[in-house]
């Protein structure tokens, strides 16, 4: 089953004003793209069989390869697609919510904010600049080191700690 292709006919069915063009990999394990186009920007959708969920973007920016947005399924995507080409709005990067991050650690703002070494409003800040993409990625490693978080990154098949720390009760020695 192709998913990319029942999202073609489904974008075709439900926006046939729109050009889209499908794009094949070179290869079997290849990423698939979708554009739709429309103004300003085009919307670009990746696909790769093996992950089975869509990539998402449009933006002045945007790099098919690198999508602001995933999705798992047919239908999700078609809606948001059906969205941005309706409301010539452009998808944004989403950055996992420091907020979130600290209430993960059950942490409050001062407690995390002493562990980072800054004050309670200074982390306040970071937390409203992050819904909008705006951080250092020090600022982020900083957080999870912080909060005893975990970093990976993902580049094909290869998965790189980017940051790796044990809780406390993990590290302590016992005599």
């Amino acid at each position: 089953m192709n998913l990319i292709k029942d999202l073609q006919k489904s974008l075709m069915q439900a926006l046939p004003a729109i050009r889209l063009s499908l794009s094949q990999p070179a290869h079997s394990d290849g990423l698939w793209y979708l554009t739709v186009q429309r103004a300003p920007h085009p919307v670009i959708v990746s696909w790769l069989e093996t992950d089975n969920c869509f990539g998402i973007v449009s933006s002045a920016d945007g790099d098919a390869a690198a999508p602001h947005e995933t999705v798992t399924n047919v239908d999700t995507a078609r809606a948001r697609i059906e969205e941005l080409v309706r409301s010539g709005a452009t998808t944004r990067r989403h950055l996992p919510a420091l907020e979130g991050i600290r209430q993960a650690a059950g942490l409050s703002q001062t407690a995390l904010a002493h562990r980072m070494g800054v004050s309670q409003p200074t982390l306040a800040n970071m937390e409203r600049r992050m819904k909008t993409g705006d951080i250092r990625l020090s600022t982020l490693i900083n957080m999870l080191y912080a909060a005893g978080g975990d970093m990976t990154v993902k580049i094909g098949d290869t998965v790189l700690n980017v940051l790796s720390v044990a809780p406390e009760s993990e590290t302590a020695t016992h005599a």
